[in-house]
């Protein structure tokens, strides 16, 4: 990871004018870096294959951790009763006595 930080800034070269002579380097200019907020190649302006496959990389990592959230969340519905175990014995049982209300009348 040396250098990784440097690598993800872009250089702007500004030329010394009247500047104090302490921030300019040998050449006179001023090298000023700043974060890449747009993925661009700093020539061109197109996208690299690196910075596609650091896209790329994110956008699985969101696929998959929403995925999994929705699994999780499907999970926890699933294994949670919404009727109380006493309102689920009383539904068994006005079910069971009105089957056997309609065969005594039938």
């Amino acid at each position: 990871m040396d250098g990784y930080y440097n690598h993800t800034l872009i250089p702007a070269v500004l030329p010394d004018e009247g500047l104090d002579n302490s921030v300019s380097n040998s050449t006179g200019n001023i090298t000023c870096y700043y974060k890449n907020d747009v993925y661009a190649a700093k020539e061109t302006g197109s996208m690299t294959e690196q910075d596609w496959e650091i896209l790329f990389w994110k956008l699985s990592f969101l696929v998959l951790f929403e995925h999994f959230m929705l699994m999780v969340a499907f999970l926890v519905e699933w294994g949670i009763n919404d009727r109380p175990w006493s309102l689920t014995l009383k539904l068994k049982r006005r079910r069971y006595m009105q089957s056997k209300h309609l065969k005594e009348h039938l």
